[in-house]
């Protein structure tokens, strides 16, 4: 998709072709990484983001994950179901800065990789003896782009190769053969990124473990086969962490041949092991029918960490833990049993953290987003509001946020806001920084409340969570309604009031203490919307089309959308875009799309969808189109469409 595509919706944010800087290195980048959190189940999920429930990340996610002590987000994230003819569209490469950018705000380390890509992806299940030339050729390819993409950028963003190479491949025996030719393939992601010049040429990189598994990688990963590079000291080593695997992940009891019985699904962890029930206590071996005291406590973490420092980090290779978490045992589990697994699950977080500092390393917790389901519940910071109820990046464990925090001497977790800065984003904007808070943990609400820490993004719109199709432009006062943004007519980083007495004249949080239901329905946040009644149904064909570009002719001045980061306004002499509308011949008319010239649909990943050639009145029809919002173009013209 050609790079102006949005510019009608939304300013790009414009790279300045600044001096490539001599970045730190790994060594001295991980000193300041404290401890790290994974925004999971999301931006890896091929094809749609919210595909596995979670909403698409907003800024408000990112500064809960900064207040609750974090220092550090990782990125799982997927390319090539975003690809045509080999190349990753600039749709999702927008997207992805997007929230790379939300986290740079923030002042926090970004680890962004090639994640699993789906069952069967490219490559995590393509370990063999040989190398592949077509896993190697997009292994450049991609990472050409990716690159490429983030090439200005400084030392706070870090690229990582792959996830757990070799993870979910039926009947892979590693080898020293196989190691080879991974590394092999790692050779050509340090060389694609290399070669791309710019802060590249100096930023770390991650390889990872085999399996990220610590124990196969010590085995056959020895530093002496790892890929060369031609700078010193830019490369980091990635494991992941679950253990006792019984503990942490098991769900169901299993037939190892042991002579006791089945092995049992283990609940209860270190000093909060229940008495009488040894095979469901963490460290229960079947086969000596007793507790390996070693794997129920802070024994086992530090024993596997002491051979990642030995074998690594001692060699001149700073290590992440890329992933650790543990699932939390409920409807399993219920009453007393529910609150002794509880307990020992804290004390399993605090003490891999603690093994972890201990020995130097990084670790990063995994949340999957999902609180409820007795699989895939590991989650700490809100997400899925729609479900769960609350604000967005609610702090939801914070029993274990406060032990993890307390191994960083980082006290117990109290709000106290967060301050964004636009200094580490290329090209933006220079905006003063300025404090905001985000929303406490206790705080919850059945409607929408719009976190004063929520701010608009200074380079490009989340296509996922699309502006407000609003039909009416409140000219009073400018704003840009998404899950993660609210602009005042002020300033982009003044942050929306949450007071229940604010001043009306100056309120410009969008909750039934500033506007009316009313204003805030036609706002664009449905749950204050009533049905509508038929006659009004009847009447919503003459209503104008939905107003909803950041564009003069939908009530915001040139200074306003400036400071809202469409850059093109900032230049008097910038070809501005134009309005999508009746005026320029490009607008909806119910399921239909009407325009005087050809018209183009594609859907947010940059991928056509329909598509109608014609000259005079051409109507594109929306009949039996899936849910979700797309982009149609005609000419010039650029219009968002939500099908609903």
């Amino acid at each position: 998709m050609h790079k102006k595509f949005l510019g009608a919706l939304v300013g790009l944010s414009l790279c300045s072709a600044a001096f490539a800087a001599t970045l730190p290195t790994a060594s001295e980048i991980q000193k300041n990484m404290g401890m790290g959190y994974n925004i999971g189940n999301s931006m890896e999920v091929p094809n749609d983001p919210t595909g596995w429930g979670n909403p698409y990340p907003t800024q408000a996610l990112l500064d809960s994950i900064k207040a609750a002590g974090f220092n550090t987000v990782r990125i799982p994230c997927a390319w090539d179901s975003h690809t045509r003819n080999g190349a990753i569209t600039e749709t999702w490469l927008d997207s992805v800065k997007t929230v790379v950018d939300y986290a740079l705000r923030n002042e926090l380390y970004v680890v962004l990789n090639i994640h699993h890509e789906g069952s069967g992806g490219w490559f995590q299940t393509k370990m063999a003896t040989y190398k592949d030339n077509t896993v190697d050729t997009k292994m450049k390819n991609y990472w050409t782009q990716i690159a490429n993409k983030f090439k200005n950028y400084d030392e706070h963003l870090l690229f990582a190769g792959a996830n757990e190479p070799g993870e979910g491949q039926e009947g892979l025996t590693w080898t020293s053969q196989h190691a080879q030719v991974l590394m092999g393939y790692y050779q050509t992601f340090i060389n694609a990124v290399r070669a791309t010049g710019g802060n590249n040429a100096t930023r770390t990189l991650i390889i990872q473990g085999l399996q990220t598994d610590i124990d196969k990688s010590v085995e056959f990963a020895p530093t002496s086969i790892f890929p060369k590079d031609n700078v010193t000291g830019r490369l980091m080593f990635e494991v992941h962490f679950y253990g006792p695997y019984q503990y942490v992940l098991m769900t169901s009891s299993q037939n190892w041949g042991c002579p006791n019985g089945d092995i049992q699904v283990q609940y209860y962890y270190g000093d909060y092991l229940k008495p009488g029930d040894p095979k469901h206590n963490a460290g229960y071996n079947c086969w000596a029918n007793a507790i390996d005291k070693d794997q129920s406590s802070i024994g086992f973490p530090k024993a596997q960490f002491a051979k990642m420092k030995s074998n690594y980090v001692d060699k001149g290779y700073p290590v992440i833990i890329g992933e650790f978490g543990s699932l939390y045992r409920s409807p399993e589990l219920s009453g007393s049993d529910l609150e002794l697994h509880r307990q020992g699950r804290i004390q399993w977080h605090k003490d891999v953290v603690t093994a972890a500092k201990m020995y130097g390393l990084t670790p990063i917790v995994w949340d999957m987003g999902n609180e409820g389901a007795s699989y895939d519940n590991m989650a700490y910071i809100r997400r899925q509001t729609n479900k769960f109820g609350g604000p967005m990046g609610k702090v939801v464990e914070p029993e274990i946020i406060n032990a993890m925090r307390g191994v960083y001497g980082l006290g117990t977790y109290v709000n106290k806001g967060v301050t964004h800065t636009e200094r580490l984003i290329p090209g933006s904007t220079p905006i003063q920084s300025s404090s905001s808070s985000v929303v406490p943990a206790s705080s919850s609400s059945s409607k929408p409340v719009v976190s004063s820490s929520s701010v608009a993004s200074s380079s490009s719109v989340n296509p996922w969570q699309p502006q407000s199709s609003s039909s009416s432009v409140k000219s009073s006062s400018s704003f840009a309604v998404s899950s993660s943004s609210v602009v005042s007519s002020s300033s982009v980083w003044q942050p929306a009031s949450s007071s229940s007495s604010a001043d009306p004249s100056t309120c410009k949080a969008l909750t039934t203490e500033c506007y009316s239901e009313k204003e805030l329905c036609e706002m664009g946040i449905k749950n204050f919307c009533v049905e509508s009644s038929s006659s009004e149904e009847s009447s919503s064909s003459e209503m104008d089309p939905p107003c909803d570009a950041l564009i003069p002719e939908c009530g915001y001045s040139e200074t306003e959308l400036c400071s809202m980061g469409v850059l093109e306004y900032c230049d008097p002499n910038a070809v501005k875009p134009v309005l999508a509308g009746k005026a320029v011949k490009l607008y909806r008319e119910g399921n239909t799309l009407v325009s005087d010239r050809s018209i183009t649909l594609f859907d947010v990943t940059g991928h056509i969808v329909k598509a109608v050639s014609g000259s005079g009145r051409t109507v594109l029809s929306l009949e039996n189109m899936r849910q979700g919002v797309y982009i149609a173009k005609s000419g010039s013209n650029v219009l968002k469409v939500n099908v609903k």
